[in-house]
């Protein structure tokens, strides 16, 4: 069974066609990089652990920011339907780190290490049911690409 050929197909993104929703995540998949300077920003008392998985974060958001402009480019000229596989790919990647930041985050904030803010939790856990709709249209949208 090809890869995310069981998640559900929408009819359209909110009040926008599945194109128009596809170009506006990719966007803010490329502007997400934004939020990368604060939370990598050094922190006294942080834990080794936290360091790691700030890396990891890094990096599936970084995988984010290039897939989204791939993903972008492929919407726009070529219409290639392995972009919106990549981009896909890299969004479900995200969704696992952002669960795994958020429960770190959480167990941090909670032993007061004052590295993270109710800001960061929040987005971390915001990150995961827009992520799963963002993977519904981009898949959804994915059915009308040229191969």
């Amino acid at each position: 069974m090809p890869l995310f050929e069981s998640l559900p197909r929408l009819e359209k993104c909110c009040c926008f066609t599945l194109r128009t929703g596809s170009i506006i995540f990719a966007v803010l998949g490329i502007f997400s990089c934004l939020h990368l300077f604060d939370v990598l920003s050094p922190c006294s008392g942080e834990k080794t652990y936290m360091k790691f998985f700030k890396f990891i974060w890094a990096v599936s958001e970084l995988m984010v920011f290039g897939a989204s402009i791939i993903f972008l480019i492929g919407i726009c000229c070529h219409r290639k339907r392995i972009t919106a596989t990549v981009f896909l790919s890299t969004t479900a990647i995200s969704i696992v780190v952002s669960l795994g930041m958020g429960i770190m985050g959480t167990v941090e904030f909670i032993a007061k290490n004052n590295c993270f803010s109710a800001y960061h939790l929040l987005s971390w856990f915001m990150n995961i049911p827009a992520g799963i709709f963002c993977m519904l249209v981009v898949r959804s949208y994915r059915d009308s690409m040229e191969d």
